[in-house]
């Protein structure tokens, strides 16, 4: 994973929420693939539209079950739904917590079922069998891909472990990592707590913000791959203040810095702004009190890429206090701290 891969990584987990700004991925991403486009002299397909959360969930129809009894959602009982593979480090490493959440809930109606996609069924029953009582809950496949066109597809996730929770009244109302903000509506829904409205209104409204932030950094991208100059672009990218999204700025932010990681003979690299991506960070970082170790984390390889490299560790060193040790991205922050002290030693020296 690239440092800037796991910048974006780190963004979404502080924030809970799936950073694309393209539709096609990030927006350097989309930039190489426009790129490709025009030089094929072929459209670009319009994104699927990402469905809302409120609605009535999938079935969870034509499974083959591998541990555990048929599920089909009924009215009065809360689902978890995870899918997983047996190849997939993080999934199994979750494979216990989702054991605890079903013995903790088994006689208040809620259902865990854990799903992959995967069609080796003598693989899959032979890892279930290993886990043993460590996998407490229901485990099937779903090798045709039926019910993750409802469940993965229609909600656009891309990465596993993925998780799905319904309600008592069949409609879906949490998205996202099980380890980020799972058990707590988990916990809502169970009591009678959870506000699905207010819920669904606020990720609805996210979506709609990230559509809007998707025209703007593509319009800003595309300018620049046509030879506009960094200045007269520039404007075009400051459109995303007027959005009011920390986790947007954010996410530009590293987009810009991406571009200095691709590009080939034939494909030139896009001209890399840094002044705009720390003007970009250094507001998310404000707009979040100075207390967000990803907008800190920016905001620190803002000031790097523009010489600021005493300041840079300041903040990267506040960054990393604020970080919780067992975060996936500390690691990068902690390389990419040593590589400032590093370079400042040099520029020292020289």
């Amino acid at each position: 994973m690239s440092l800037t891969s796991s910048r974006r990584l780190l963004a979404a987990l502080v924030f809970g929420f799936c950073l694309v700004t393209t539709g096609h991925g990030d927006a350097a991403e989309g930039a190489r693939a426009d790129a490709k486009s025009e030089k094929k002299n072929t459209a670009k397909p319009a994104p699927p539209e990402i469905a809302e959360l409120g609605i009535p969930a999938g079935p969870l129809d034509g499974m083959t079950i591998i541990k555990g009894e048929p599920v089909a959602l009924e009215e009065g009982k809360v689902y978890v739904v995870e899918f997983w593979a047996t190849w997939c480090g993080p999934c199994i490493k979750g494979i216990p917590h989702l054991t605890k959440l079903q013995a903790k809930y088994a006689d208040q109606d809620v259902t865990v079922i854990g799903i992959t996609n995967e069609r080796d069924v003598d693989k899959v029953k032979a890892f279930v069998e290993k886990q043993g009582d460590k996998m407490a809950y229901t485990v099937a496949m779903d090798p045709e891909r039926k019910v993750a066109a409802n469940y993965m597809e229609a909600y656009q996730r891309r990465g596993i472990p993925a998780a799905f929770l319904v309600d008592r009244a069949g409609k879906m109302v949490w998205v996202g990592h099980p380890n980020f903000g799972m058990d707590e509506v988990l916990e809502m829904l169970v009591a009678g707590t959870f506000d699905v409205d207010a819920h669904t209104k606020a990720q609805n409204e996210k979506a709609a913000l990230r559509k809007q932030a998707g025209t703007i950094t593509s319009a800003y991208f595309k300018a620049l791959r046509r030879g506009t100059p960094m200045e007269e672009a520039r404007p075009l990218a400051e459109k995303l203040f007027e959005l009011n999204s920390p986790e947007i700025l954010i996410s530009m932010v590293w987009d810009i810095h991406d571009l200095e990681e691709y590009g080939e003979e034939d494909d030139p690299k896009i001209p890399c702004d840094h002044e705009l991506a720390l003007k970009l960070a250094a507001r998310a970082d404000a707009d979040t009190g100075g207390k967000d170790p990803a907008a800190l984390d920016a905001h620190a390889m803002g000031l790097a890429k523009t010489g600021q490299l005493e300041q840079a560790i300041v903040l990267q060193e506040k960054a990393l206090e604020l970080m919780p040790k067992e975060h996936v991205s500390r690691k990068y922050m902690v390389k990419q701290l040593e590589e400032f002290k590093a370079a400042l030693a040099k520029q020292k020296s020289e």
